[in-house]
């Protein structure tokens, strides 16, 4: 037990279908205690339909205090995804302007054009509306994002030959200063190796790294991802793979 609480702070056990999708995830605590549970279920191409999230008591089954967390995930002919809706808190369906939700677009190439984020708080309405613009020229992309009715935040994005982000900087204009600034390498597999986050004077975080840390990916020699290695300020945590 000392070893466990000074040296695992989480654990988590996945679940696979015949077709080796996760869908179920269990999460334990620092204490190795069942914490929650996230199902995901699939439509008949192995898109995630739907997630239900539950807390979980000590034998593991759903705990009767709590009700569960379902959110819908909706696709297009294309299976491209195009909407994500939470419902109440009775597991009800209900209308768009009640909810909390995510609209996705796609261009013709099928990049994100738009995005539009709906929150429902005490009946009032809070909508965020992102659009991205691309230059294939330069491999790039431009985006501003308008927050009931004004501007909030803009940015760039940067990409390799195969469209996948290389970095990317976030402008808050709210407080008319830099808020993010993220960049990916990949390896010659176009695997994700490193991941960094460095945060400006316009960003906010409740965390330790302040939104400024550095993520690095291991393989191993099966191609499966091996570990994450999480550094910030001076510190360092590590996230490891079993697979069974």
């Amino acid at each position: 037990m000392d070893s466990i609480s000074s040296n695992k702070y989480r654990e988590i056990n996945f679940k696979f279908n015949d077709d080796g999708l996760v869908v179920l995830k269990t999460h334990y605590n620092r204490m190795g205690k069942p914490h929650s549970t996230y199902e995901l279920k699939r439509n008949r191409y192995g898109k995630v339909s739907q997630q239900i999230f539950n807390y979980i008591d000590s034998l593991e089954q759903k705990a009767s205090f709590f009700s569960s967390e379902i959110i819908d995930y909706t696709y297009d002919t294309r299976r491209k995804l195009i909407k994500i809706k939470e419902r109440d808190y009775k597991g009800n369906i209900i209308p768009d302007e009640k909810a909390k939700y995510t609209q996705l677009r796609y261009d013709s190439k099928d990049r994100i054009v738009k995005v539009v984020n709906h929150r429902n708080y005490n009946d009032e309405s809070s909508i965020s509306i992102t659009e991205y613009k691309y230059s294939n020229d330069s491999l790039s992309s431009t985006f501003q994002t308008i927050r009931d009715g004004t501007l909030s935040a803009s940015g760039e994005k940067k990409y390799n030959n195969n469209w996948k982000e290389v970095s990317s900087k976030l402008y808050n204009e709210n407080l008319k200063s830099d808020a993010f600034q993220y960049y990916y390498e990949y390896d010659s597999e176009g695997r994700l190796i490193k991941f960094q986050s460095i945060s400006g004077s316009g960003s906010f975080d409740e965390c330790p790294e302040d939104n400024s840390f550095v993520d690095i990916y291991l393989y191993n020699d099966n191609g499966f991802l091996s570990s994450i290695e999480h550094e910030f300020a001076g510190n360092s945590c590590k996230m490891t793979f079993e697979y069974k």
